[in-house]
């Protein structure tokens, strides 16, 4: 926590949204993920191990000048083994471009992230969220006695026991909910 200032101020000049580009999401996951961050030539660079490979999310900050000199000592640092980058997003791609261009990019449609409008979630309008809206409607029905309330210290213990109970009952099914649950916990 001691290093959000640090992180903040790389990230909020990355022009991204997406989850990985959160500290808040990158301190929950930080030991699932074996998240290891260090600034080199003024990138702030994030290491990654997810299913045992190892990557590294898009570097943060630096100059484009010195971005080809970084991802030569990236590559020697990995010493033969495949070399990958995650989290690539349209500004990011077109700043490679510019001082590195020929890099091959690969879109892994698996991992990216959802987005809704507020107004859109709230209301599930639209046939985007059609489904959503469907599962929302069954849970109404089936729990007609249901009540909505915030999160306070009088209650997130059962809420934090809650999590726990379901990420225990569904991890035969998915064993990545141990992950889950430690990200919930520290969250």
């Amino acid at each position: 926590m001691a290093q959000k200032p640090l992180f903040e101020s790389y990230i909020s000049k990355s022009h991204q949204n997406g989850s990985e580009c959160a500290f808040s999401n990158l301190f929950i996951w930080r030991d699932c993920y074996h998240i290891y961050w260090c600034v080199a030539h003024d990138f702030l660079l994030l290491k990654v191990k997810r299913n045992n490979v190892d990557f590294y999310i898009q570097p943060f900050g630096g100059r484009d000048e010195d971005l080809p000199r970084l991802m030569q000592e990236l590559k020697e640092e990995h010493q033969g083994k495949p070399f990958e980058m995650h989290g690539i997003y349209d500004f990011t791609k077109e700043r490679f471009e510019r001082v590195m261009p020929g890099l091959t990019y690969e879109e892994d449609r698996d991992n990216w992230d959802y987005v809704y409008l507020q107004e859109k979630l709230a209301t599930l309008s639209g046939r985007k969220l059609h489904g959503q809206k469907n599962h929302y409607n069954a849970f109404v029905k089936a729990h007609p006695d249901f009540v909505y309330e915030p999160i306070t210290m009088d209650n997130m213990m059962e809420c934090l026991n809650f999590g726990e109970r379901w990420c225990d009952e569904h991890m035969a099914e998915d064993p990545s909910l141990l992950c889950e649950k430690y990200a919930i916990q520290e969250a």
